[in-house]
Parts: structure tokens; sequence; C-alpha cells
């Protein structure tokens, strides 16, 4: 069984840095064990240059086992899946030792420049890779910070309106209350007050019209207008005319 060593490699070529970036890398390959392989960096150069690797390129396609890395004395470890490749990225803490165990052959290429994670794969620091297995569709929301005066970003763009739903007419009364269920899963409504009077709303209680000097529940909304409000799931929405004749549009959806 070959023992793990070491060997310079020249003539690397990497995209995150200029060619002339004088990047290094060294490979570590053999046989690895249960028993931990400890190699301390600061027993190797490269052309006179101090070796601080941080990041490395592994082929366990030939192990039977997982072959894990751990980087010291910051216990950074990741794991390469026994019968694959991968490459990861790493702090360089100096002094800087790696403990790799294993089960059978593997070469691992550590270099100091960046390395971009295997595709679907994520570095945690003292942790094992995870894996990605889907990103949840959904709606982006495109974020544009505003700067204020002190140079701080406090504004940020909002979802536009998006319908979720079909339209309900509700015929709105003077006497009492009307009221509208939303449908399931929606979080905004946009409503239209189709008429000549002020309208009342209110969301998940009834709606009534106030009178000098005692409030109501109640948000009104001008002849022939339409706002768009937030709401929580399953409310209703509760509607009361000042004048008869009115007549309020619900639209179900998100966004504002």
């Amino acid at each position: 069984m070959a023992t793990p060593q070491a060997s310079s490699l020249s003539g690397l070529v990497n995209y995150l840095v200029p060619a002339n970036g004088n990047t290094h890398g060294v490979r570590l390959y053999g046989t690895f064990s249960a028993t931990p392989y400890l190699y301390d960096w600061a027993n190797f150069s490269v052309n006179n240059f101090k070796f601080l690797p941080q990041g490395v390129f592994v082929d366990n396609t030939q192990g039977t086992g997982d072959l894990t890395v751990t980087i010291l004395p910051m216990n950074w470890s990741f794991i390469c899946k026994a019968g694959t490749s991968s490459q990861f990225q790493f702090p360089a803490p100096d002094p800087q030792q790696v403990s790799i165990t294993g089960n059978g052959y593997a070469s691992l290429i550590f270099v100091d420049f960046p390395v971009l994670p295997s595709q679907g794969e994520v570095n945690i620091g003292n942790q094992v890779s995870v894996s990605i297995a889907s990103i949840a569709s959904g709606v982006v929301v495109p974020v544009v910070p505003t700067p204020d005066s002190q140079g701080l970003p406090y504004q940020v763009s909002e979802q536009p309106f998006y319908p979720g739903g079909n339209t309900q007419l509700m015929n709105v009364g003077t006497a009492s209350s009307a009221s509208a269920a939303l449908p399931s899963g929606s979080t905004s409504v946009r409503l239209m007050n189709y008429g000549g009077g002020l309208v009342y709303t209110n969301f998940g209680a009834a709606a009534s019209i106030p009178t000098s000097g005692a409030s109501a529940a109640g948000f009104p909304l001008l002849p022939n207008s339409s706002e768009t409000f937030s709401v929580p799931n399953g409310t209703t929405v509760n509607a009361i005319a000042v004048a008869s004749g009115s007549i309020l549009y619900i639209t179900p959806g998100e966004g504002s």
C-alpha cells in the first residue's frame, strides 16, 4: 500500500487571478485509512514561497470509503464521498495543518487561490458539505435600495399587485355591513368603489360609519377609486356605504 506523500505542481492554470499571478499547488496522494494522516504546511514551501492553501481539488474515485479532510487548528471539515471527485474552498489560517482520513487511494491538490465549490454543494464551517436538492420556485421580488441623505439604504421596491383569484361584486348597502370571504392563500386584496358615495371597509369584522365625535371600524374608499391592502390569510372583506347604489369590486391576489 502506498504511503501518502506530497509533491509540488507547476504549470497550474486558474481563471480567478491573472495568468502571471504566481499561484501554487501541492499534491497529496496515496492510500488513506481511518488513521488520520497529518501534514503541517509549515514543513513545505514552493520555490521558497510560504504555502498556505485555501482550496483543494479531491479525487476519491478509487476510494471505497468517504474521504474526510479537516483544516487545523480551526477544525474546518468537509467530505468527498467514495467513488467521487469534488472541490472545496476553506479559510487559510496561519499556521495551518491538514488531517485526512479515508479508505483507499485518493489524490488531493491543495492550491493557494480561491476554488469554486462543486455544483450543488455548499461548504459550512466546522461542518460537512450539504447538498442542495432543489430551489423552490416563486416570484422574485427585486430589491433596489435608495440611499437617504446619510447614505443609508432604507427603501426597497415592492412586488406589483398580481391577481390571484376571481373578482367578487358586492352590492354595498347603507343599513348594515355586507361581507365577502377571500379565497385561502390571498395575501393582498384590491378594492374598487364603483359608485357616487363613500364606502367604509374593514377586514375580519363588520364595517361601520363614523359620526361626529365617535370613531368607527372602517376605512373610507373614495367614489370611483381603488386601493390595495395586505391582508391575513382567510380574512373577510366587510363594507357599508354612505349612500345607496354603491358597488364594491373585490380582487384577491399578491403584492401591492
